[in-house]
């Protein structure tokens, strides 16, 4: 079950669109991603969201040791500039100056929501089982955080990460970030808070690869 999936939080508009006017649809938001390796790092491939014109949102581990992203979708094919990333959340924030998309809503969920997950394959429906907040290692790092989303009544896959879930409105509820340990059909999402925090800060950031630490660090301006 190869699939780039997401779930999504809370009604937020972005930017206001004309009433009854959804925007773009989930299918036309999903793209994916395949990176280079930096130094020693592995290559590596996930998912993501168009979450406006020319900016997408990730999961931070599948770029963090990223010799170069390239992002595809309904735009086509382009190399993405890594803007932020946040690796307690595991959010990365990538500008892809081709790629557009109106302006996307955020939205809250409470358990029993049913989320439809868009990936490469065909969109699936779930159960958003419970609002958990995860402790778990911060991405690439031994430091414990804490990480608030849901659980999800599927199992993700390779691939699957930083795809998005949504409700019934279309409405994004949070990002894939990878499965429960402990059972062989639940997976976890990144909520709307670190969504949020990340599409409302800084937007001039550029992370690159260093060699010699095989990972993307922020360049000093």
């Amino acid at each position: 079950m190869s699939r780039r999936l997401a779930v999504g939080l809370v009604a937020v508009m972005l930017s206001v669109s004309c009433a009854g006017d959804r925007g773009t649809s989930p299918e036309g938001r999903a793209v994916s991603i395949e990176t280079t390796a930096c130094g020693h790092a592995s290559r590596t491939s996930g998912s993501g969201v168009i979450v406006e014109d020319e900016w997408v949102i990730a999961s931070a581990h599948v770029v963090i040791g990223a010799g170069s992203v390239t992002v595809e979708g309904a735009f086509g094919s382009e190399v993405a500039t890594i803007v932020a990333v946040d690796v307690d959340a595991d959010v990365a924030l990538l500008r892809v100056p081709t790629a557009q998309a109106t302006a996307i809503r955020l939205a809250s969920a409470e358990a029993g929501d049913v989320a439809t997950l868009h990936g490469g394959g065909e969109p699936i429906s779930t159960e958003i089982e419970r609002r958990v907040e995860v402790r778990i290692e911060a991405v690439r790092s031994t430091r414990r955080t804490s990480r608030l989303g849901y659980e999800v009544d599927v199992r993700v896959e390779l691939g699957d990460s930083g795809g998005g879930a949504y409700n019934a409105d279309g409405d994004l509820v949070g990002l894939i970030f990878g499965r429960d340990p402990d059972s062989s059909s639940r997976s976890f999402v990144v909520g709307r808070e670190s969504l949020e925090v990340m599409l409302a800060g800084s937007r001039s950031g550029v992370w690159e690869c260093d060699v010699d630490q095989h990972r993307i660090l922020p360049i000093q301006s």
